[in-house]
């Protein structure tokens, strides 16, 4: 069990922006605008800067 807790994680989680900004921008055109607040914004994987491959 030592050995798990030494590896480096191979993904990070990062908000994702993308969708961020497609909800966001659905909001605004809508006919019922609302004005949205991010508690928890969505989040996806990336890869970890020191695995990834050039």
């Amino acid at each position: 069990m030592t050995a798990c807790s030494t590896t480096p994680p191979q993904y990070a989680m990062e908000p994702d922006y993308d969708y961020i900004q497609k909800v966001e921008a659905s909001s605004k055109h809508s006919t019922h605008a609302a004005k949205i607040y991010w508690v928890n914004p969505p989040m996806k994987r990336a890869q970890s800067p020191e695995n990834q491959q050039d």
